[in-house]
């Protein structure tokens, strides 16, 4: 039972993860692909910005204030985390 209720802790958008650190890395996604419509492009341009204005905003516009598996400084290192693997986090389909 116990091993249930952490999971289901760790939820967004109707799905769960297996970590805090999982949840928060696929809210900062969420955000910056805007659901997979955000080109690379778009997404560099996004991540110009600071950590603590990204969390900021992903926060207001996904609801999350208020809900207790929700860190603003998780979801900032979660940022900071994608801004510095981006080509693993979103790859591009280079063809040669």
């Amino acid at each position: 039972m116990l091993e249930k209720a952490m999971v289901a802790e760790f939820e967004f958008q109707g799905t769960l993860h297996r970590t805090f650190r999982a949840m928060h890395d696929a809210i900062a996604e969420e955000w910056l692909s805007a659901g997979g419509s955000n080109t690379p492009e778009a997404i560099l341009q996004l991540l110009k910005q600071p950590d603590e204005l990204l969390a900021a905003e992903a926060a207001e516009a996904f609801g999350l204030h208020g809900i207790a598996s929700f860190n603003r400084r998780s979801l900032c290192d979660a940022f900071a985390r994608i801004r510095n693997d981006l080509e693993k986090r979103f790859p591009t389909d280079a063809q040669d």
